[in-house]
């Protein structure tokens, strides 16, 4: 038991560091189903990670997994689901302190005033980014939006 507690940590690292190719399989044989009913041409294209407009639902989620959220999206043209896929990095910019200044008595009787940062909270700032919208209409793909980093 207690060995496998101590392993448990380099397991779960395992598990984070599978490739994007890898984790299209494992959804893959997951729910085989959808990519059974396609050609040999297209499912090539799923298992690379290629989509594109007209495809079915189920094929996002082979590639990309299950969205962060999930909207919907009312048009004239009728109802879309839209998907939303985000990364979380740290932000350089955010201030987890400021400055306070405070009177400190000196051993000659003097005031001085003493400058020292004021923790607001010891949790990092995060910053969470869209990188990834597609939406659907009709159980379709109708667009897919990618961030492109400049």
């Amino acid at each position: 038991m207690f060995k496998l507690f101590r392993l448990f940590p380099f397991l779960m690292l395992l598990a984070g560091c599978m490739t994007h190719q890898e984790q299209i399989e494992e959804r893959i044989k997951q729910r085989p189903q959808a990519l059974a009913v396609l050609d040999g041409e297209n499912q090539d294209r799923i298992r690379k990670g290629q989509l594109k407009p007209g495809d079915a639902k189920e094929l996002a989620w082979y590639v990309y997994g299950d969205p962060v959220r999930r909207l919907t999206k009312t048009t004239e043209q009728g109802k879309l689901e839209i998907w939303s896929y985000t990364q979380t990095e740290f932000d350089p910019n955010s201030r987890a302190t400021y400055p306070v200044m405070r009177p400190v008595r000196t051993g000659s009787g003097h005031t001085v005033w003493v400058t020292d940062n004021y923790m607001v909270d010891s949790e990092p700032r995060l910053r969470e980014t869209e990188v990834l919208r597609i939406e659907f209409k009709d159980g379709k793909i109708s667009s897919i939006e990618s961030m492109v980093n400049p």
